[in-house]
C-alpha cells in the first residue's frame, strides 16, 4: 500500500497519449490540493492499482480543505466521472471542510453506488461544504447530502452547496435523490446555490430546512439566465421547525430563470412552541416564460413571528395551487405581489396573508395581462392588508374576498377590462374603502362591510349591469358610476340592515335595492343622503327609513306594502339645478323634522323643483322651505305645481304652519301662496295673489246637534267635534274637520265659489241639508252652519207606540 504522505507526481509528454491505467496516482494525507490534468479526460476511481485507500476523504478528515481540478478550459477541458464507491466517510469523519471542484469540461455522476451524504455529511458539529466552479454540464444521476445532526442541538450546521455551470441536472426523484442540506436537531441548514449560466437547472428534491431549538433553514438560491428551472415533481423543504420548543428562520427561497420556472412546492415556514423566527421570502421571477408552483403550492408562513413576503414575476402565465403567507400573535402576515406581463394568474386554492391577534395582515398585489382565476382571498390582522387585482381581461373569484381587522382600516381594490365576478366581499375595517371596476361586475354574495367608509362600482361602459347578492351591514357611502345595478340586495331578509350615502351620476338607469321576497318586517337604514341623480331606487318591501333625505332627480319606487321614511333634507335636483323627484310607493312618509327644499327659476316645470307621488299614500308633515335662484321673482298670476299627486295617489296633512292658502314667503314684494286644491284638485301649488290687499277671505264651519229637529240652531244646543266635510271650489278639494268646539275656521282661501259638504254619519240625519254653495269673499267672514240630529232606534219607536196605545186604551175606559 502507497504511503499517505507519498506527493502526486505526474509527467506526461505532450505528444504521448497515457491510458488510464498508466496513471500513478497517491493522496498525501495532508495536502491540501490534488490537480488532475483535464486531457485525456480523468476518471477518478478506485481501481488502479497504485491508488491508495486513503481518498479524498481521508483529507477532509485529517482536517484539510480538498481541491479537485481538471486543470484546463475550453474545447480542451477535461471532464470528471465520478465512479462507484470513491466517496466513503470513515466514522471518525470531522467536519468543518470545504470540498471544491474546478471542472472545465462536465462535471458527471456515477451510474450508481455513489451517495455523497458519505462525502458531505458532519457528525457532531461542523459542515462540510461544497463548492462546484464547472464550464460544460453539472450532471448528477445521484443527490447530494449534507445533513447535520447529534446531541450538539445549536451548533450543528449543515453543509453549503454552491453550484455553478452551464447546465445542472441534479438526480432523479424518490429515494435517496435529493439534495439535503438540513440540520436535524440544531444549528442551520446548510444554504444552496445554484446557477445554470447556458442552460436549464434540473433538480430533484432541494431540502435546506432546519428542525430543532432556534434554528434557521438554509437558503434556496438558483438561477438560469438562459434557460429555466424545472422541478414539476420535487420541492423545495426550507421550514424551520420544532415541535418542542421555539424555532427559527424559514429559509428564503429565490428563482429566476428565462424561459420558466415549474416546482411541485414550496415552503419556507417557520413554526414551533413560543417564539419562532420568520418564515422565508419567496421570489421566483421567469423573463419570457411561465412560473408554475403545484402540489401544496406555496407556504411561507410563520405560526409566531412575521410572515415571509412572496413575490412572483412572469412573462407568461402564473400558477399556483395555493399560497399562504400568515402570522400568529403580534406578528404581521407577509405581503404578497404577482405580476403576469402578457398571461393570466390562477390560483386555485385559498390565498392567506393573515395575523393573530394584533398583527398586520399583509398585502396583496395582483397584475395580470390576461386573466386572474382566483378561489379567496382571506387578509385580517389589527390592520387587515389591502388587496389589489388588476387584470387586462376578466376576475373571478369563485369564493370570498375576506378583510377582518379590529382598529385599522384598509381596501380591496378590484379593477378589470370586462368582467370582474366574485362570491362575496366581507370587510369589518373601520374607515376602509372597496372600489370595484370592470365592464360588468357580478357579485352573486353581495359585499358585507360593517364599517367601510365607502365602496365604489364602477363600469367602464354606460349602462353596463352590476349583479349584486346583498349590501349588509354597512353604513359607508355607496357610489355607483356608470353602470345600472339590475339586482342588488341589503341585508338578510326579515332583518335591519344600515347603508350610508347612495349616490350615481344621471345616467345611471336602476338600482334594485332588494330582489326575492323580503318580508315587511325587513328593515334598511339610509343613514347619509341618497343622491337618486336619475336613477330608479326600488326599496325593500319592509320599512326604509331615509334618515338623512333624499337629493338629485329620479325615481324611488317600492315593494308591495313598503313604508318609506323621510327624515331631514328633501332636495329635489339639488346643487342649484331643479329637478323632479318620484315617489311610486305604498306609503311615503315626510317626517315632521323633514324639510322639503324648492328652488323656483321660472315658471316652466322644468326651472322649478317639484315631487311626484305616482300611487300610495302620502302622509305630509315637516317644513316647506321655498327660495328663488337667480333674479327670477314670480309676478300674478304664476303658479308652481311642487307636488304631484296622480294615479290613485292620495295625500293627508300639510306642510308645518302652512294650512290652505297660507303665505309661504314674500319674493320682491310679492307674496307667494300654498294650495292643496291646485291642479286636478289634490296637487300643492304655490301661486301669486291678484292685486293688493290679498284677495283672501275667512270660512268658518260650525256643526251642531239640532235636538227638535227644526233646521234652526236654539240656544242650549250642543256642538258636535270631529265631523268631516268636503271644501270644493275651482282649485280642488280638501278635506277638513271640526274642532273641540264643533266648529273649524279656515283662513287665507282664495276668493272664489266653494261648496261644503258633510260627510255623513251612521245613525245621524241632516236637518239643514247635506252641502252649501256660496261665493267667499274677503270683507268679511264667511259663516256656514249644519244641523244634525240622532235618528231614533226602531225598538225605542215601537217602545213609544206601544207606550201611546196604553195611554189611549186607559183614556176610553175612563
Amino acid at each position: 500500500m502507497k504511503s499517505r504522505n507519498l506527493i502526486i507526481a505526474l509527467a506526461i509528454a505532450s505528444t504521448t497519449s497515457t491510458a488510464l491505467a498508466d496513471w500513478n496516482v497517491s493522496v498525501p494525507a495532508t495536502g491540501s490540493t490534488v490537480n488532475m490534468p483535464g486531457s485525456p479526460n480523468f476518471v477518478a476511481n478506485n481501481t488502479g492499482a497504485t491508488v491508495s485507500t486513503a481518498t479524498i476523504l481521508g483529507l477532509l478528515n485529517g482536517g484539510s480543505n480538498v481541491s479537485v481540478s481538471t486543470g484546463t478550459t475550453g474545447v480542451e477541458a477535461g471532464n470528471l466521472t465520478l465512479s462507484t464507491g470513491v466517496m466513503m466517510v470513515p466514522a471518525s469523519a470531522v467536519g468543518g471542510q470545504t470540498l471544491s471542484f474546478d471542472v472545465g469540461g462536465d462535471f458527471i455522476g456515477a451510474l450508481s453506488g455513489i451517495n455523497l451524504s458519505r462525502l458531505l455529511a458532519s457528525v457532531n458539529g461542523g459542515s462540510r461544504n461544497l463548492i462546484a466552479d464547472v464550464g460544460g454540464a453539472f450532471d448528477l444521476d445521484f443527490g447530494i447530502s449534507g445533513e447535520s445532526s447529534g446531541s450538539a442541538a445549536v451548533t450543528n450546521t449543515a453543509s453549503d452547496v454552491d453550484i455553478t455551470a452551464a447546465s445542472i441536472s441534479l438526480g432523479t426523484p424518490g429515494g435517496e435523490n435529493n439534495l439535503r442540506a438540513f440540520s436535524s436537531v440544531g444549528g442551520r441548514g446548510g444554504d444552496f446555490t445554484a446557477l445554470a449560466t447556458a442552460g436549464d437547472f434540473d433538480s430533484v428534491h432541494i431540502w435546506t430546512r432546519a428542525t430543532g431549538n432556534l434554528t434557521r433553514a438554509g437558503n434556496v438560491q438558483i438561477s438560469a439566465p438562459a434557460g429555466e428551472i424545472l422541478m414539476a415533481v420535487s420541492a423545495i423543504d426550507a421550514r424551520s421547525t420544532n415541535s418542542s420548543g421555539p424555532s427559527g428562520a424559514g429559509g428564503a427561497v429565490t428563482l429566476s430563470a428565462r424561459d420558466g420556472v415549474s416546482v411541485q412546492e414550496i415552503n419556507s415556514s417557520a413554526s414551533g412552541l413560543g417564539s419562532s423566527g420568520n418564515g422565508g421570502d419567496v421570489s421566483l421571477t421567469s423573463t419570457m416564460g411561465a412560473v408554475t408552483v403545484g402540489g401544496t403550492g406555496i407556504a411561507s408562513f410563520s405560526l409566531r413571528s412575521a410572515a415571509g413576503d412572496v413575490t412572483i414575476l412572469a412573462r407568461g402565465d402564473v400558477s399556483i395551487a395555493a399560497l399562504q403567507a400568515t402570522a400568529t400573535g403580534a406578528s404581521s402576515g407577509g405581503s404578497i405581489d404577482i405580476t403576469s406581463v402578457s398571461g393570466s394568474v390562477n390560483i386555485p386554492g385559498t390565498t392567506f396573508t393573515n395575523t393573530g391577534t394584533s398583527g398586520n395582515g399583509g398585502l396583496v398585489t395582483i397584475n395580470a395581462a390576461d386573466n386572474i382565476f382566483m378561489h379567496s382571498i382571506t387578509t385580517s390582522g389589527n390592520d387587515a392588508g389591502d388587496v389589489d387585482l388588476s387584470a387586462g381581461d376578466s376576475i373571478t373569484m369563485t369564493g370570498n374576498i375576506v378583510g377582518f381587522n379590529s382598529t385599522g382600516s384598509s381596501t380591496v381594490s378590484l379593477a378589470a377590462n370586462n368582467l370582474v365576478q366574485a362570491r362575496s366581499i366581507l370587510v369589518n375595517n373601520a374607515g376602509s374603502s372597496i372600489t370595484i371596476t370592470g365592464d360588468e361586475i357580478d357579485l352573486t354574495g353581495g359585499i358585507n362591510s360593517v364599517n367601510a367608509a365607502q365602496i365604489t362600482l364602477r363600469t367602464h361602459t354606460l349602462g353596463r349591469p352590476i349583479e349584486m347578492g346583498g349590501l349588509a351591514n354597512n353604513p359607508a357611502a355607496l357610489s355607483i358610476i356608470n353602470t345600472d345595478i339590475t339586482a342588488l340586495s341589503l341585508g338578510t331578509p326579515g332583518t335591519t340592515a344600515n347603508i350610508g350615502q347612495l349616490t350615481a351620476p344621471a345616467d345611471i338607469k336602476h338600482v334594485r335595492m332588494w330582489t326575492g321576497s323580503h318580508p315587511a318586517t325587513s328593515t334598511i337604514n339610509y343613514l347619509q343622503p341618497v343622491d337618486q341623480n336619475g336613477m330608479t331606487v326600488v326599496t325593500s318591501a319592509g320599512t326604509n327609513n331615509f334618515r338623512r333625505g333624499i337629493k338629485g332627480n329620479g325615481l324611488l319606487r317600492g315593494g308591495p306594502g313598503n313604508i318609506n321614511n323621510i327624515d331631514q333634507q328633501i332636495d329635489p335636483g339639488y346643487a342649484l339645478a331643479p329637478g323632479n323627484l318620484i315617489f311610486q310607493t305604498t306609503d311615503t312618509n315626510l317626517l315632521p323634522t323633514s324639510t322639503l327644499n324648492i328652488e323656483i327659476g321660472g315658471t316652466a316645470p322644468s326651472l322649478f323643483d317639484s315631487l311626484s307621488i305616482n300611487d300610495g299614500r302620502l302622509s305630509l308633515s315637516g317644513a316647506l322651505n321655498v327660495s328663488m335662484l337667480g333674479s327670477f321673482t314670480p309676478s300674478f298670476p304664476d303658479q308652481f305645481k311642487i307636488v304631484d299627486i296622480f294615479g290613485g295617489a292620495s295625500r293627508t296633512g300639510f306642510f308645518t304652519g302652512f294650512g290652505e292658502g297660507a303665505t309661504v314667503g314674500t319674493f320682491g314684494g310679492t307674496p307667494l301662496l300654498i294650495t292643496y286644491l291646485g291642479g286636478d284638485g289634490n296637487d300643492i301649488v304655490l301661486y301669486t295673489p291678484q292685486g293688493q290687499p290679498d284677495p283672501l277671505g275667512t270660512l268658518k264651519i260650525t256643526k251642531w246637534n239640532d235636538l227638535n229637529r227644526d233646521g234652526i240652531f236654539d240656544s242650549g244646543e250642543p256642538f258636535i267635534p270631529g265631523w268631516e266635510f268636503i271644501v270644493s271650489s275651482t282649485l280642488g278639494s280638501f278635506n277638513t274637520f271640526t274642532g273641540p268646539d264643533g266648529t273649524v275656521t279656515l283662513t287665507g282661501l282664495p276668493v272664489m265659489q266653494y261648496t261644503v259638504t258633510e260627510v255623513m254619519q251612521s245613525g245621524w240625519a241632516a236637518s239643514t241639508g247635506l252641502s252649501r254653495t256660496f261665493t267667499l269673499t274677503e270683507a268679511e267672514l264667511t259663516s256656514v252652519r249644519f244641523g244634525n240630529y240622532i235618528i231614533p232606534e226602531p225598538t225605542t219607536l215601537g217602545l213609544l207606540a206601544g207606550a201611546g196605545l196604553l195611554v189611549l186604551r186607559r183614556r176610553r175606559s175612563v
